[in-house]
This record gives structure tokens, sequence and C-alpha cells, in this order.
């Protein structure tokens, strides 16, 4: 079974591509890249694959952001998620096995996402379920929009 990413309708991604045409273009081409040439060399043959470097997304909402990354097959001490001057940091080591079941080597993987606004770190959950991990980094108050009710005379 193979997952394919789902694109959320107002990711910061898309906002990005709304000012720049080239924004996220380097991605894609990876990505299609790296889903053209799995059949011939499998996930462990390639540097770029998702065996090596977990697919992950960046969306917003309301009151949160939201940081999602597939990491089938797992273990929860296997995985390190750091925040540290407004960059979300997701590092760990996987086992990779060749195509004949043996395990080949031992893969770390680093992923880093800059994160836009300000958010309560002290508020931050993480949770891992069904090999998907989801970080969620509600905003600051001073960053939430507020109605100002304007007063007529």
């Amino acid at each position: 079974m193979r997952i394919v990413r789902y694109q959320y309708p107002n990711t910061l991604a898309h906002r990005r591509f709304a000012a720049s045409p080239w924004a996220g273009f380097e991605d894609e081409i990876n990505r299609a890249m790296d889903s053209a040439f799995s059949s011939f060399f499998g996930d462990a043959g390639l540097v770029g694959s998702a065996a090596v470097h977990p697919r992950a997304d960046l969306f917003e909402d309301k009151d949160h952001l939201h940081f999602r990354a597939e990491l089938p097959g797992m273990k929860r001490e296997d995985i390190h998620v750091e925040l540290g001057d407004g960059v979300l940091t997701l590092s760990g080591s996987r086992q990779v096995y060749g195509s004949d079941g043996k395990e080949q080597r031992k893969a770390e993987f680093s992923r880093s996402v800059s994160i836009p606004t300000r958010v309560q770190e002290d508020k931050i959950v993480a949770r891992y379920e069904d090999g998907v991990l989801t970080v969620s980094l509600p905003k600051a108050e001073e960053v939430k929009p507020r109605k100002i009710a304007v007063q007529v005379k």
C-alpha cells in the first residue's frame, strides 16, 4: 500500500506559491523523482526516499499550526521533536530493510521546518498514532486575529 500526500487547501506552502510561482517547485520535483524511481530501486536504494526522509506537511487553522509527518513502523522512542529559535526539528532513526527482508543498515533522518508565527511553547502537543506524528502548536495570543468593534457617534 502506498500513502499519498494530501494537499490541504490552506497550507502555508500554498500561500508561498501565491507570492512566487517557483516556491516549492524543488520539493515537487523531488517527490516526483522519488515516486518514479522507487519501483526500480526500492525505498532503501534512494538517498532522498521516504525510507530515510519522511514526508511532512505544515498547515494552519484559526488557532493552531499543525505539523504532520509520516513515520510508519517507527517506535515512539526513536522519534525526537525539538522547537528552538522558530524552527521545529524532527529527527530519528530507523532500520532499513532490503527486498529480501534482511536488515541492511540503520538510517538516521532529520527534517526542519521554519515556524512562521509565534507559538505558545508550553502548550505544544505531539501525538504519534498509526504511523503518523502530529504536532499541534497553539498560536500566541497576539498572533490570533481579533475583531475590533467600531463605535459610531
